[in-house]
């Protein structure tokens, strides 16, 4: 693919989805002594969606887990879809493009983990 097609569909984007651990995070997870998870997000993952936000963009993320860290840090990033507890991921990408009205030549996904390559391969 030349730079002029990259591009091309690069322009075309309106919707950034992602995955949680390992995208978001460095992939710890602390289990703490009440059962709960905590997780490590990054400040410039944070300033990265913020801007893509203020320019017209929407972000969601689809998990295959279960967090109210990450509950609280989509709140407060203003992320428009989460999606968590889904270890097949494809349902929820689903959802999503016709939630948003977006086909798939509109969404990038970033993943990190075997589960995410279906999404990656679309």
């Amino acid at each position: 693919m030349d730079d002029a097609e990259l591009q091309q569909r690069a322009a075309r984007i309106k919707l950034l989805l992602m995955d949680c651990d390992g995208v978001l995070t460095d992939g710890r997870i602390w289990i703490l002594e009440n059962d709960e998870d905590q997780k490590a997000f990054h400040t410039r993952d944070g300033l990265g969606i913020e801007l893509l936000h203020r320019a017209g963009l929407r972000s969601g993320i689809i998990s295959g887990r279960i967090s109210s860290a990450l509950e609280r840090r989509a709140q407060s990033l203003g992320v428009a879809f989460l999606w968590q507890g889904r270890e097949d991921k494809r349902q929820a990408f689903a959802d999503t493009l016709a939630q948003a009205a977006v086909g798939h030549e509109e969404v990038a996904f970033v993943g990190d983990d075997l589960t995410d390559l279906p999404l990656m391969n679309l």
